[in-house]
This record gives structure tokens, C-alpha cells and sequence, in this order.
């Protein structure tokens, strides 16, 4: 939710200029500094990306995953750029990843 927050006031303060990137991490110190198992992070990237999209698409906190969720509640404030300001991640060999490419 925080990320969410934080990007739509970047576009909103930047005149709706925000493209943004949520990159996966590739060094497994990255992860077990927090305790977090490497071989989650394509879950864990994916499920961050579909709640910023949801909060985004929605205006609403609701979002239930497997490493977050969030209670249902007015979510404020929105990015300028509807439905969501251009969103890019890393191209993988997930399902998601062979649809859209380099780019949502």
C-alpha cells in the first residue's frame, strides 16, 4: 500500500509524468537479510505488482495474496494517469511474463 501511495503522489506532483518499474532482486542476500526465501521472489514480485495495480484500478485497499493483504477501505489518492501510469517489470518465464513483455 505504501508503494501505491507513494507512486501516485510522484504522478500526481509530476503533472502525471510517473513510469515506474518493480524490478525482482537477483542477489539471494537480498532476500535472506530479511529472512524471505530466494525461490519466492517471482511470487512475491508478481503479487506486488497485481496489488498496486488493484489499489490503483479499483480505489479500494481490498487485496488478499499469499504475502499480502490488505482490509477493504477507500484507497486515496489515485494517479492522474487512468487507469494506471505506464508500469514496466522484468520480462520472465512466467505466464505474465510471455504475455506482456518488458511493459505493462
Amino acid at each position: 500500500l505504501h508503494l501505491a501511495e507513494d507512486l501516485a503522489h510522484v504522478d500526481i506532483v509530476s503533472g502525471g509524468r510517473l513510469d515506474w518499474g518493480l524490478g525482482k532482486g537477483y542477489d539471494s542476500l537480498e532476500f535472506s537479510t530479511y529472512d524471505i526465501p530466494f525461490e519466492e521472489r517471482e511470487e512475491r514480485w508478481q503479487e506486488t505488482f497485481d496489488a498496486v495495480h488493484t489499489y490503483w484500478r479499483t480505489g479500494r485497499t481490498e487485496f488478499k495474496g499469499r504475502f499480502y493483504s490488505g482490509a477493504d477501505a477507500e484507497y486515496f489518492p489515485a494517479p492522474l494517469q487512468r487507469p494506471v501510469p505506464p508500469s514496466h517489470g522484468c520480462p520472465t518465464a512466467t505466464p505474465f511474463g510471455r504475455a506482456v513483455g518488458p511493459a505493462v
